[in-house]
């Protein structure tokens, strides 16, 4: 996992770089007032989908859910937090559990209704 997580931060802070301009000038992001704290979460977050659905998937169908929707709703929402001074980590917390209560929600319905 640690190579992974190397070569990722790697690629992306290469990615990162090539355009921070188009960011800066397209968005109107000041990358100097990025909070770090809610940027090292949303790594985290894609850090710990990556590790349980791709290099060592879980077999427990909700786990995999919530995996699913700490990944797609952490990320965004900790990078709104990290990018967007107005972004408050109430809705940042609130919006993540939604994002897993609803892909675990999906999942129960999903086996309710094939069974």
């Amino acid at each position: 996992m640690y190579k992974s997580i190397f070569i990722f931060l790697i690629i992306d802070l290469i990615y990162f770089n090539y355009s921070k301009s188009e960011y800066e000038s397209g968005m109107g992001i000041k990358f100097d007032n990025v909070k770090v704290t809610p940027a090292i979460i949303s790594y985290v977050c894609l850090f710990v989908s990556y590790y349980f659905l791709v290099e060592n998937p879980v077999d427990f169908k909700y786990l995999k859910a919530a995996i699913f929707g700490v990944g797609i709703y952490g990320v965004y929402n900790a990078t709104n937090l990290a990018i967007f001074p107005q972004y408050t980590e109430q809705i940042a917390i609130r919006d993540t559990i939604w994002g897993i209560s609803m892909f675990v929600g999906l999942s129960l319905v999903e086996q309710f209704v094939t069974s």
